[in-house]
């Protein structure tokens, strides 16, 4: 999942006048959201003059060092005096050209801006390759992109000593994002002290770069992970070398002799929920779960993991 936020520093109507003819061109995009071609398309254009304009309307993106992160262009418009077009009834070619920039790789890879300060132009040509009318505008990009860590469950306690770490892959609209890989560390969390002041602070039990999966095994040459103490892990995606999401921080704990804490029973039917929704059922011999259909899949994919054991589970995959 992800979303950007875009702080509007410049905008302006720009109107030039050039040899008698008018062209008016507004950019609709106050987001840009997702890096997309249906994103860099939102724009009007309207010949406010008295004479028949045709010529090619082109969009790019460029960084701090005006570098070209990305552009799209369109085949041949015309306008007769008094006409507009605008969004999809412009004709477009539905390509994006990835420039020079640094950022160009990254935008092709995962659809995303990087955060930072980027400026959005627009340029009408005619047909002999005169600029009619343009415009820049300045836009800070935030980009929050998100996944979620999978086991150790957060605040749990657990038996294994060799966990197997697991977590979501990174997505951009539904999609698996491709050439990522993901920075591991795990720490031991002394008393008194928060997880996040862990892992800034204290030397890693655990910790990888680049990895290239989403399940990592705690490794056998190293010692056991101890009973009755807490551990806080975190996990970074990035590509290239960038950083470009980070996980919730999320803590365990190995149990020690004490009896396992019971977990609520589940008299009928566990029903089926968001991971942040989520709970924690107790089944004597079946498991019995309930699923809202209400999209109308056919197919659901499952995996039900012990918790006792993250090794052993069932999946239809």
């Amino acid at each position: 999942m992800h979303k950007y936020i875009i702080s509007l520093f410049i905008c302006h109507l720009s109107c030039w006048t050039i040899y008698g003819q008018q062209i008016v061109i507004s950019d609709l995009g106050f987001n840009i959201g997702q890096l997309s071609f249906e994103e860099l398309s939102q724009y009007s254009i309207s010949n406010v003059g008295n004479a028949v304009v045709e010529g090619e309307l082109e969009v790019f993106l460029l960084d701090q060092s005006q570098l070209e992160v990305v552009r799209i262009s369109s085949f041949s418009i015309q306008l007769a005096p008094g006409q507009s077009m605008s969004g999809m009834e412009i004709p477009w070619r539905r390509q994006l050209i990835y420039g020079n920039s640094p950022f160009s790789a990254l935008a092709s890879q995962t659809g995303t801006l990087s955060n930072g300060l980027f400026v959005k132009c627009y340029e009408f040509k005619n047909n002999s390759g005169i600029i009619l009318e343009q415009s820049c505008r300045e836009i800070n990009a935030e980009a929050q992109l998100f996944f979620d860590l999978i086991y150790p469950f957060n605040s749990s306690s657990i038996a294994e000593t060799r966990p197997v770490f697991s977590w979501m892959p990174l997505t951009s609209a539904g999609r698996v994002i491709p050439g990522l890989g993901y920075d591991f560390v795990l720490v031991e969390i002394s008393p008194g002290q928060t997880a996040a002041a862990a892992l800034e602070r204290n030397r890693p039990i655990h910790q990888t770069t680049s990895w290239p999966g989403t399940e990592l095994i705690y490794p056998n040459h190293l010692p056991e992970l101890e009973k009755d103490k807490r551990y806080a892990w975190a996990v970074r995606a990035q590509t290239q070398g960038q950083n470009i999401a980070r996980a919730g921080v999320w803590t365990f704990r190995i149990q020690g002799d004490e009896l396992p804490a019971e977990v609520p029973n589940a008299t009928n039917y566990a029903m089926l929920d968001t991971r942040l929704q989520g709970r924690f059922y107790w089944f004597e011999d079946a498991i019995n779960i309930g699923f809202d259909n209400n999209e109308g899949m056919e197919v659901l994919d499952y995996r039900i993991v012990d918790l006792a054991n993250s090794s052993k589970y069932i999946e239809n995959g």
